[in-house]
């Protein structure tokens, strides 16, 4: 007796018309996720005419867990018909918001753009750091937004600042936060806080560069165009006399510096903003360096593989502390989500 196949008349008919639409092979170009091969027999569609149809996820391993549909059989097994179901597999490891600010932009881009999680990344204005306890408002209103503008639910959000001025102290989140050990953002810029550290201490009046910094701050970065722009501000505001006392206070803080220090990731632009550093430092009269950067760091926060020597990772309920008596310059403390005071972390 013929085997009826379980599916209904409607069914096959459609099955029926997609073959007959179908008499083309099928394209042989592969999308860039990975593809699992089945087969089912469906009596209604000759085995000569195979096509492609598409079924919801299944894994080609069969476990416990993500059993093989019964009537989902691996190619060849079954000699009259043939179908060769294609399933899209693409199942990212985890999902992360990154809160950082505009003038590592390039460079958080970059490392995103490698990475297997999906990164939404969120770019806070510059100059937030001047005023800490405005940049702490500005990016808690970012960890309270603990989903994607679609609703999905992020698995951990990404800060890329460090203490900068004590901002960063205070923040929490209902989903883990991980922060960067360091000082400032340098340390992600140049891929370690210990060679921050080693950098700083082998050399005196660091001011530092980088590509971000000078395309988003080319008027507040110490050199030529910083003085002329605030020496145009202070004559129009209150005289040239006044302004030239104004200028010489103002650049007092100018003279603690003596050491124009360019990072540099190899980012297009680079050998422009180099020269821009050099300028600066040339009308400035200090030395002038550049040091090689490293992503490194960012990489692994990115990527979720955080150690506790290098990052900081603040569990829903805690908020972030400075703790610069240690080496680890920061810790979490519980936060009481009521009346907003902290308790000491034991």
């Amino acid at each position: 007796m013929e085997r009826r196949h379980p599916a209904c008349a409607l069914e096959r008919g459609r099955l029926a018309r997609i073959t007959a639409e179908r008499r083309k092979p099928p394209n042989k170009s592969v999308d860039p996720v990975q593809i699992a091969h089945y087969t089912v027999s469906y009596p209604c569609v000759p085995a000569s005419e195979p096509c492609l149809i598409p079924h919801p996820v299944y894994s080609t391993k069969q476990t416990q867990s993500n059993p093989i549909p019964p009537r989902l059989k691996k190619r060849n097994s079954n000699p009259i018909s043939i179908y060769n179901i294609q399933s899209p597999i693409y199942n990212p490891k985890m999902r992360y918001k990154f809160v950082t600010c505009k003038v590592m932009q390039r460079e958080a881009y970059l490392c995103a753009s490698g990475c297997e999680n999906i990164i939404d990344i969120v770019l806070m204005p510059q100059g937030l750091h001047d005023t800490p306890d405005i940049l702490r408002s500005e990016v808690q209103k970012e960890l309270d937004k603990a989903a994607d503008p679609s609703g999905k639910p992020y698995d951990a959000i990404l800060l890329g600042y460090c203490l900068c001025s004590n901002g960063i102290c205070g923040l929490r989140s209902d989903i883990p936060i991980v922060v960067a050990r360091g000082h400032d953002c340098m340390t992600l810029l140049l891929g370690s806080r210990h060679r921050y550290q080693d950098y700083f201490d082998t050399h005196k009046g660091i001011y530092w560069y980088s590509i971000g910094w000078i395309e988003h701050c080319n008027e507040l970065m110490p050199g030529k165009n910083r003085y002329e722009k605030l020496l145009a501000e202070y004559t129009r505001k209150f005289g040239e006399d006044n302004a030239q006392y104004l200028m010489e206070t103002e650049q007092g803080w100018i003279k603690e510096y003596q050491r124009a220090v360019f990072i540099d990731w190899g980012l297009p632009g680079s050998d422009k903003a180099k020269q821009y550093t050099q300028e600066c430092a040339d009308y400035l009269g200090w030395d002038y360096d550049e040091i090689k950067g490293g992503d490194e760091l960012m990489r692994r926060l990115i990527d979720g593989n955080w150690d506790n020597k290098d990052f900081l990772v603040v569990d829903p309920g805690h908020t972030i502390r400075d703790d610069l008596t240690e080496p680890h310059i920061m810790k979490t403390e519980p936060h009481c989500g009521r009346c907003g005071e902290k308790k000491n972390h034991e």
